[in-house]
């Protein structure tokens, strides 16, 4: 689930200490529930721009931390909301999101020895 050279590659960009990207993964865990709450509020009003917004920090921060398949889904619905004209179903992408979450909190959690909620 998670791209073990991704996060190698995060831990030496912010210095090597294993405790800063447990930090940083801690971090996400807390705010990615957070962004796609606000991301579901926001398709549910047609607010396309803070749902690209939400999806752009989301793929960020996933594909640092190595959650390729979800980052790939973030990043395709931004491409999509870059487009003028989109017409796609904006609750339903954001839906297909949040579903891969579970997954994606299941492995981080792993990743730092499940001491994180």
């Amino acid at each position: 689930m998670l791209d073990r050279n991704a996060l190698r590659d995060l831990q030496a960009v912010i210095g090597g200490d294993r405790a800063d990207l447990e930090e940083l993964i801690g971090e996400f865990i807390e705010d990615a529930p957070l962004q796609l709450a606000d991301m579901a509020r926001a398709a549910g009003a047609a607010d396309t721009e803070t749902v690209r917004r939400g999806a752009h920090s989301l793929k960020s921060n996933a594909r640092d931390l190595g959650a390729v398949d979800f980052a790939r889904l973030c990043a395709a619905l931004e491409q999509d909301l870059n487009t003028p004209g989109f017409g796609g179903n904006l609750s339903e992408r954001v839906k297909e999101i949040a579903a891969l979450w579970p997954e994606v909190l299941f492995a981080l959690k792993a990743e730092i020895g499940g001491s994180e909620s």
